[in-house]
């Protein structure tokens, strides 16, 4: 799989606003290395409180279906497991 520059895709990173405001700061690595090896994010979240009642306590980044098959190469790559990438029901 072909990369693509990393200075670029930082400042593609840092120009995504949703009504939130910007990407996570915690979760902003993982988004551009993402979308440096080709897959696009469409909402990520580092993990916080958003009011009393609706916590979103842990890290989260989706993606769009028709990028799984990337991040299954790229799992496989690294060495690592796909359980993440079983759908959900």
């Amino acid at each position: 799989m072909k990369t693509r520059d990393l200075e670029e895709v930082r400042r593609e990173v840092e120009e995504i606003k949703d009504e939130s405001g910007k990407v996570d700061k915690k979760i902003k690595p993982l988004v551009i290395g993402l979308r440096r090896w080709g897959v696009n994010t469409e909402f990520s979240c580092q993990g916080h409180r958003r009011s009393k009642s609706e916590a979103l306590s842990f890290p989260s980044v989706i993606i769009s279906p028709k990028d799984y098959r990337k991040v299954k190469k790229l799992i496989s790559a690294f060495g690592g497991n796909s359980w993440i990438l079983k759908k959900e029901r």
